[in-house]
């Protein structure tokens, strides 16, 4: 067990109803993004990934102006000072491993998408909340207006954050298109997958007005879970207990029950 996979104790594991909730709880500001034993990697990997691809970073002009606020308060908050040679909101997302998009009355303005979890910054730039989480089995009924309002209630100061979690089969930080995830019905198959997570933060600028999404993706092997004995157990029992549209939610479905044996000792 490291303490590198240390986040594997932030999992949220209460199974529903509801099967989809915001789950968010507050944040400390010194607290905002994370720097960890893998920053300086990751920092490489979105430099690379930039050269390679500008596109990585999208900004509608709505966003232009809260690009360059962000941009602000990311060299504020890391100590470091961006590229001037390139837009403000990719300079920010260059000084941290996470991805950063801004939300300007319900719309997202702007964004970057370094590691990317199944979809892709072009088909959601410019769109509503709601149209970019359209692929979301049951947001738009379930979680649609509760965001939107949060997003019109959230006050400056106020910062906010959530996880999330998936069982994938790859441990590829760029995963841009929808996987088939295979089935599993032995406990001999199940040390290949990996737990993916985003810890993702809100906040207000104070300027604009725009509201910061970022998202910090983490990825652990799923024997480092079964070696954390509370949090194994947990994912156990949600996944035990999980309705067939949270199995979904998790890429779980058609394999639960092999990792549910798995996570406890089977």
């Amino acid at each position: 067990m490291s303490d590198r996979f240390a986040w594997l104790d932030e999992l949220p594991t209460k199974p529903g109803p509801p099967d989809l909730k915001m789950g968010l709880r507050s944040l400390a500001e010194s607290d905002w993004l994370l720097v960890d034993e893998l920053t300086a990697h990751e920092l490489v990997m979105r430099a690379e990934l930039y050269e390679a691809d500008p596109a990585t970073v999208m900004c509608t002009p709505a966003g232009e102006e809260a690009s360059a606020e962000l941009l602000e308060l990311v060299e504020q908050f890391t100590g470091t000072t961006g590229r001037t040679d390139i837009h403000p909101l990719a300079a920010a997302s260059l000084l941290t491993p996470e991805d950063l998009h801004l939300v300007l009355d319900g719309t997202l303005v702007a964004g970057s998408l370094f590691f990317p979890n199944e979809w892709a910054l072009a088909d959601k730039i410019g769109k509503s909340l709601i149209d970019v989480h359209e692929p979301t089995e049951g947001y738009a009924e379930h979680l649609g207006a509760k965001v939107d309002s949060f997003f019109a209630r959230l006050q400056v100061g106020n910062l906010v954050w959530r996880r999330n979690w998936f069982l994938h089969d790859i441990d590829d930080y760029v995963q841009p298109v929808a996987r088939e995830h295979r089935a599993i019905e032995s406990v001999d198959d199940i040390e290949p997958l990996f737990v993916r997570s985003e810890r993702e933060t809100l906040r207000r600028l104070p300027r604009t007005g725009a509201v910061v999404f970022t998202i910090k993706t983490q990825i652990a092997p799923i024997a480092e879970v079964r070696a954390r004995r509370p949090v194994a157990t947990a994912l156990a029992d949600f996944l035990d207990e999980a309705s067939p549209l949270a199995l979904r939610g998790k890429d779980a479905a058609g394999r639960e029950q092999a990792v549910i044996k798995y996570l406890r000792g089977g």
